[in-house]
């Protein structure tokens, strides 16, 4: 068996340690809790219209003391700035992602690219945004995707590109109306 004296700052130290751990131990659980209600709050927002006020939201979750930013809160917070028309601050956000992206978030990300290219109306980023996106695209936003491709391609001056790309956008929508309003 071990005796040892504790003098007055091993003590403290001691406490404070322990109070540390403690309080740690009791939040810990209303983490996840407080950063799951904050998604479902951006999204309520974003389905809204408040889409400024979404951005903001998934901007602070995304934010990390110690690491870099947590990609896919700063997708959706650059997604929801752009439907804000805040262009500025999703070119901001997206240069805060650090790493690859793969899967989901990397068509997030060519998506993104790509509609703040057009925002910005640099035709040509917009284009390299949506060549970056690993193919086949996932087919329930494969007619999104050849829509910004051919806006991009309008925007560049590739005006039979851009038809093309309608054109095959039209193959994949349901309706007459749709395939109609694809023309128009």
């Amino acid at each position: 068996m071990l005796h040892a004296r504790l003098h007055g700052r091993q003590v403290r130290a001691l406490l404070c340690t322990a109070a540390l751990a403690f309080f740690a131990a009791v939040l810990a659980p209303s983490w996840p809790t407080a950063v799951a209600q904050e998604t479902v709050t951006a999204d309520g927002l974003a389905r809204s219209g408040d889409h400024a006020g979404a951005a903001a939201l998934y901007e602070r979750q995304a934010r990390r003391l110690f690491r870099a930013w947590d990609t896919r809160p700063a997708l959706l917070a650059a997604r929801e700035y752009l439907a804000a028309g805040q262009a500025a601050d999703a070119a901001r956000v997206l240069k805060k992602i650090e790493g690859p992206v793969t899967g989901d978030d990397a068509v997030l990300l060519g998506r993104v690219q790509a509609e703040l290219g057009l925002a910005q109306g640099n035709g040509v980023a917009a284009l390299a945004a949506i060549d970056g996106i690993p193919k086949p695209w996932p087919a329930p936003l494969e007619s999104e995707l050849l829509l910004l491709q051919a806006q991009a391609y309008f925007l560049s001056g590739r005006t039979l590109d851009g038809v093309r790309a309608l054109e095959r956008r039209g193959q994949l929508l349901g309706t007459a109306e749709a395939r109609e309003a694809n023309h128009a």
